[in-house]
């Protein structure tokens, strides 16, 4: 398949105006968009020499449906005739009946072919790709023969309609195609349209709906109404009648060079239902009318609700205001009386926004880190230092019952506590938690969370010694509880919070203890979980050095990736490999969908979900070959054992704890909905759900070069590959991140990458 510059319009004029980097505008024929490179696309053929072979449907319509909610080609096939089709044939039989000869030129799917098939109509289509065809004469049983015109002998007037929906935008040489279309249609015969409608710059430029279409090398000639009906007129079609199209930034039209006939709702109700084989397809016509119309009473819906509640907003950021106006402690015995009621008196903060604990006096260190593995183990890049602090301090560690395994033998702990964070919320389990801490008698605390919920951080305050803190992000807690508990921190390290990533932040806090700041979180692992983990691999059947371990979901469902399986399944075509499957009981299910994919193209698989303890399941990812996941612990833990890893990264959080390893790749669909908090305000997570297995696999193969020195690679999966519609996120760069890296020194710089890949759009 090769590419060639186009320099005229299709009527000739090569006065061309620029218009963007992919089109540029005629106004001689009322207005056309021409694109600059066009694809040789004609050819009947499925080796990669036509653009329209058999993979622009099989893997491009996929790629482009998922985002609706498409797994398969029936999903979108079935998504095809509730809503484009049905509302094409609805207007079609408003002007002509069976048993009329029909031919849908360029049919895609085989929908409306078949669909008209089923209400009585002598149907047939063509189509360019011989193994696509084949694909929907099978499933539909409609006649689908060639799709270039005049390559199948007709008499002339043969044809009573040629339909042409979504395909003239994409034909070079249109006037050809409607000179042998003009001579195979029959004098009244019909023309019906649907193409994308170019309706001035300034629309073109600011409508979604239009700018979708904007794709150089397929889309040809993006008409205007009167460009089209100027096209139409040099061959007689000069009846016409419009609709409205069922997207916008398209238009829908019948052309003909005679009377074009037209029938009452009645009168076609009354010829179909006396045809028994044409009564529930004529049906399912007013069935999908119906759906229609409650699709639009729904968005009305949606419209007053957005409406309502943008005022609610604008209440409540009144109420906000006057809330701020209120003494913050009045308001924290409202929303927390529990909290609020407690005496965090024993201490007095420092006199100035830092005063360092002093060393010496500290015998017995507290480290309090009641977050997530993935959190501890990133927090480890402080910790491992403290020792360097407080050098005669032995240390008690309080963390959340999942975690304690992170601190088996970890230098100078003589205790773990473990806290089920999750029961804090209960007084009487807080308040004996406070007593477990104070009996402890520490000479000091250090709670270097970023993002502590109120519990965790009233519990730090009253521990029983001064409290080492660093300043948080309303993230877990609100702005004005944050600030009325900092205030009573002993000793607060301001700034770190101000940097984006939590890499970053930690450097920060270990500069501020004028400790060694060098190096990112680490993990101890003993020779007991070393042995234990191999024991693993060995009883799976693969050698570490070629596995891959995979981590297909996090700690939200939200964060849970489908389509593993068809990454894997491009990896292991390139090399043989197998495949290890981490994670709790929550992910086996999920996990062994995608090794039975595997399983049965041969590869040697083993699903450990829920079956190893935690430091074992960290410790196999010592030594493989690559680790493919989700942004959760395992991806932290593959940083600190220097383990490639590529990890799926959502907008929730964006930038914030991943990427910072030179092991690390991530990839990312980057959309205006980031920094959400993980709060999707979609029925789907899009900046998950979008990402191609193509970009991953990718990705894959870029992390098994040398790693980069710096804070690894960033994947952006881009625009081309994300479709531009009304109810969908938008594509958008993430600049935030992107100048806050290039602030960064080379030796914690992020390298960004785009895929050389091409995606069906």
């Amino acid at each position: 398949m090769s590419s060639f510059a186009l320099n005229a319009c299709w009527c000739g004029n090569t006065r061309l105006v620029p218009w963007s980097e992919g089109y540029a505008l005629c106004t001689e024929c009322g207005g056309t968009l021409v694109a600059r490179s066009a694809e040789q696309s004609g050819a009947e053929a499925d080796d990669g020499a036509s653009l329209y072979d058999s993979a622009y449907w099989t893997r491009g319509m996929l790629d482009q449906y998922r985002p609706m909610g498409c797994k398969n080609f029936d999903d979108v096939a079935l998504l095809h005739c509730r809503e484009r089709t049905a509302y094409w044939m609805r207007h079609f039989v408003r002007h002509l009946r069976p048993p009329a000869k029909i031919l849908e030129l360029g049919c895609g799917l085989g929908t409306f072919t078949h669909f008209a098939a089923q209400l009585g109509f002598a149907a047939e289509a063509t189509e360019l790709s011989p193994a696509w065809r084949k694909i929907i004469s099978e499933k539909f049983g409609i006649r689908v023969s060639g799709g270039i015109p005049g390559a199948e002998a007709r008499q002339a007037g043969a044809l009573d309609a040629v339909a042409m929906f979504e395909v003239l935008e994409h034909v070079l040489k249109p006037q050809e195609l409607l000179a042998v279309l003009a001579g195979e249609l029959a004098a009244g015969g019909q023309l019906w349209l649907q193409l994308p409608c170019y309706a001035g710059t300034a629309y073109a430029r600011a409508d979604a709906g239009f700018t979708r279409h904007l794709r150089v090398g397929e889309h040809i000639f993006l008409y205007s109404f009167a460009s089209l009906t100027k096209l139409l007129d040099e061959y007689g079609f000069t009846r016409r009648i419009r609709y409205a199209a069922i997207f916008p930034g398209d238009m829908f039209l019948v052309a003909s060079r005679g009377e074009i006939p037209s029938y009452a709702e009645e009168d076609n109700r009354k010829f179909f239902c006396s045809v028994p084989s044409a009564i529930i397809p004529y049906a399912c016509l007013g069935m999908a009318e119906t759906l229609r119309g409650v699709e639009a009473q729904l968005v009305n819906i949606v419209t007053q609700s957005r409406a309502s509640i943008a005022e609610l907003a604008a209440e409540n950021a009144a109420l906000r205001k006057r809330l701020e106006k209120l003494d913050p402690a009045a308001l924290f015995s409202v929303q927390e009386p529990f909290l609020a009621s407690l005496d965090y008196a024993d201490y007095s903060p420092a006199a100035d926004n830092f005063a360092p604990i002093e060393p010496a006096g500290v015998q017995r260190l507290m480290y309090i880190r009641l977050d997530g593995i993935g959190d501890c183990i990133l927090g480890n890049a402080i910790f491992a230092r403290l020792p360097g602090r407080f050098p005669q301090a032995e240390i008690t560690v309080v963390c959340d019952t999942a975690c304690s395994g992170l601190f088996e033998g970890a230098d100078r702990v003589a205790r773990v506590i473990e806290v089920n964070r999750h029961k804090l919320a209960d007084d009487a389990y807080f308040r004996q938690t406070v007593k477990v801490l104070r009996a402890c008698k520490a000479d000091a605390v250090c709670n270097f969370t970023f993002s502590n919920t109120p519990r965790s951080f009233a519990l730090s305050l009253l521990a029983g010694a001064p409290l080492l803190a660093v300043e948080n992000d309303d993230a877990n807690c609100a702005g004005y509880i944050r600030k009325i508990f900092e205030v009573k921190v002993n000793t607060l390290i301001p700034e770190a919070k101000l940097l984006q990533r939590e890499y970053d932040r930690n450097r920060a806090v270990l500069r501020r203890l004028q400790l060694p700041n060098d190096r990112g979180p680490s993990l101890a692992l003993s020779e007991a979980r070393l042995e234990a983990a191999d024991e693993a691999w060995r009883s799976a059947g693969i050698a570490k050095e070629r596995g891959i371990v995979l981590f297909v979901g996090g700690l939200s469902p939200l964060r849970d990736y489908a389509r593993f399986d068809e990454v894997l399944s491009l990896l292991c075509a390139d090399r043989e490999l197998g495949v290890i499957a981490l994670g709790s009981k929550r992910e086996y299910e999920a996990s062994e969908r995608v090794l039975s994919v595997l399983r049965a193209k041969g590869a040697v698989v083993g699903n450990f979900c829920g079956k190893l303890p935690l430091m074992t399941s960290l410790a196999m990812l010592r030594g493989c070959e690559l680790a493919l996941g989700v942004e959760t612990s395992f991806a932290h833990a593959a940083a600190a054992l220097e383990t490639p890893h590529v990890i799926v990264l959502g907008g929730g959080h964006f930038g914030r704890f991943v990427p910072y390893s030179p092991y690390s790749t991530v990839v990312a669909l980057p959309l205006d909905c980031y920094r959400c908090n993980w709060q999707c305000k979609y029925s789907v997570p899009h900046c998950i759900r979008g990402i191609t297995p193509e970009t991953l696999a990718w990705a894959a193969r870029q992390s098994r070069k040398t790693p980069l020195p710096g804070g690894g690679r960033l994947v952006l999966q881009p625009p081309a590959s994300w479709p531009e519609r009304e109810n969908l996120p938008r594509w958008q760069a993430p600049e935030a991140f992107l100048q806050e890296n290039r602030k960064r020194g080379k030796s914690c710089r992020t390298a960004i990458l785009t895929p050389s890949i091409t995606h069906e759009a």
